[in-house]
């Protein structure tokens, strides 16, 4: 099997629900951070790929502080296309 360049799925449903941060900032935080950062690790890392969707379940966060929301469309589902998933959170310093 070739090595190919990662796809990674960052999620950012959650910055959104975050009440503390204007509108600009989580745009700041998605359209700018978050990509910039899938991009600059997507060029840099290959594996194997993944031929079946990444399954996630809903209890996988549950030992953290500030715990994301997972859709309940990757529980059922899995996030197809992707070998690497990142639930993006904010929270208070």
């Amino acid at each position: 099997m070739k090595a190919d360049y990662i796809r990674i799925y960052a999620d950012v449903t959650n910055v959104d629900l975050y009440p503390n941060s204007s509108i600009a900032e989580k745009k700041y935080i998605k359209d700018n951070l978050i990509k910039v950062a899938v991009k600059f690790f997507e060029r840099r890392i290959k594996v194997n790929r993944r031929e079946y969707p990444i399954l996630v379940t809903s209890d996988v966060c549950d030992n953290y502080i500030a715990s994301p929301v997972i859709p309940n469309d990757h529980v059922k589902n899995g996030v197809q296309n992707s070998d690497f998933v990142i639930y993006v959170n904010l929270v208070n310093n």
